[in-house]
């Protein structure tokens, strides 16, 4: 796999990251605690992968 794209802000607003405009995030407004998409991109990192763009 060459890249990753993933919603990381719904339409709703709610993001998928630690956000310091809102508290309505995946870190504030979930029990997760979590900052996924940190992970995820630490993950393709990892992998080689390319997180969010399928050019290179």
């Amino acid at each position: 796999m060459g890249s990753v794209v993933i919603t990381s802000k719904h339409h709703d607003g709610f993001a998928l990251w630690d956000c310091a405009y809102t508290t309505f995030d995946i870190m504030d407004a979930t029990p997760y605690k979590r900052d996924i998409l940190k992970e995820l991109s630490e993950a393709c990192r990892r992998q080689g992968s390319h997180l969010g763009s399928t050019s290179r």
